[in-house]
């Protein structure tokens, strides 16, 4: 840390405390001994270091044109618990992430006066962070008038129904910004007034119940019973904008989706003819590697074969899409596995070359 500055006057040079000021006589011979013996003893250098004790940092003041400046720097161990917790949220990392040797020794290293997080520590942060969070944009939602909602139920792997809630809306600088406000799971049974008050729940709690323009769900019948009741709400409160006429707006994904899926119907059997050959070639890893392995040798993209989820047609579409690019490693397959007894004919990729061709339109449209 720098505490002396040099002076000169006439014929003589010394140095002066940037603390106390006293002024030390500069020796001939350049030894620094008495400097040394002064900071031991300066009386203001000690109380600075009572108030902050140890040694402060120096570090590089970014952005400046002078990259020599330099400004002290406090090792904050709040902010660094804070920039983790962001951390474990953003990548879903496990909260006993902050207990791993490996991380507390790289977390050492930068800073020696890094003190340990506890996993119980690192939940309180992850919640504290979010509550902050949640108050920064309530504060942003207090001056917004009108809100737009798109909601959609899901269901876990472990079988818990739950609905998303997104709120759309456009602030002060006329930009349009995107939120989810919550995470609700339903209780059974599932069914439109259950739906329709676990939703409103969230809103009176982000008090944006008399502030719904639009609401956008899918085309399933409990939605329907949603939007009714919400409606029935909102014209209640006289806060119904153009008397309900755009407020239930139905997912134009899921009507799309819809449209193709009873496209695809049409020729399920040619769909269905693909979806058992990438089957079978993943079932095994020996296949796997055999298919791999004759991908190579024809010099072929290094995608994988991708198995189609029967609801999503634009799944259906990156099946076939990528089924259709090893059309030909198929047939050099067939000569290598004697299980394999579903090869598809040339007509048979003639027509799922065709079937690409508008699901990549549909998928472009979509987009």
């Amino acid at each position: 840390m720098l505490c002396f500055q040099p002076r000169a006057i006439s014929q003589f040079s010394f140095y002066e405390c940037i603390h106390c000021g006293e002024k030390i006589k500069k020796l001939k011979d350049g030894t620094t001994t008495p400097l040394h013996r002064h900071i031991s003893d300066c009386p203001k250098l000690k109380a600075v270091n009572t108030i902050h004790p140890g040694q402060l940092k120096l570090k590089v003041v970014p952005g400046k044109l002078d990259s020599s400046m330099v400004q002290n720097l406090k090792f904050d161990n709040s902010r660094i618990r804070e920039v983790v917790s962001h951390m474990i949220m953003v990548h879903e990392l496990p909260f006993n992430f902050v207990e791993y040797e490996l991380f507390n020794v790289v977390m050492k290293e930068a800073n020696p006066g890094f003190n340990k997080i506890s996993r119980a520590s690192a939940k309180q942060d992850c919640v504290a962070s979010y509550e902050i969070g949640k108050k920064r944009i309530k504060k942003m939602l207090s001056a917004i008038n009108r809100v737009s909602i798109t909601t959609d139920m899901w269901m876990s792997v472990q079988n818990i129904h739950y609905i998303v809630v997104t709120c759309h809306f456009v602030d002060s600088d006329f930009k349009l910004n995107k939120c989810i406000l919550s995470f609700l799971d339903v209780p059974p049974p599932y069914s439109g007034l259950c739906i329709y008050d676990s939703l409103f729940k969230c809103l009176k709690e982000w008090n944006n119940e008399t502030k719904v323009a639009t609401l956008t769900v899918d085309n399933a019948t409990t939605n329907d019973v949603v939007a009714t009741k919400l409606m029935e709400i909102m014209n209640f409160q006289k806060k119904l904008v153009v008397g309900g006429k755009l407020f239930h707006v139905r997912c134009c994904a899921h009507i799309l989706n819809l449209l193709v899926q009873d496209g695809l119907s049409e020729i399920k059997d040619i769909i269905h003819n693909v979806h058992e050959n990438v089957k079978h070639v993943n079932a095994s890893p020996g296949r796997l590697h055999i298919f791999s392995e004759l991908s190579k040798q024809m010099t072929l993209s290094k995608k994988h074969l991708i198995l189609d989820v029967s609801t999503r047609w634009n799944a259906t579409y990156v099946m076939l899409s990528t089924a259709l690019k090893f059309k030909d490693v198929f047939v050099n397959y067939a000569d290598r596995e004697s299980t394999y007894k579903i090869l598809p004919t040339s007509e048979d990729w003639d027509k799922v070359e065709v079937i690409c061709s508008f699901l990549g339109f549909s998928t472009r449209l979509q987009k």
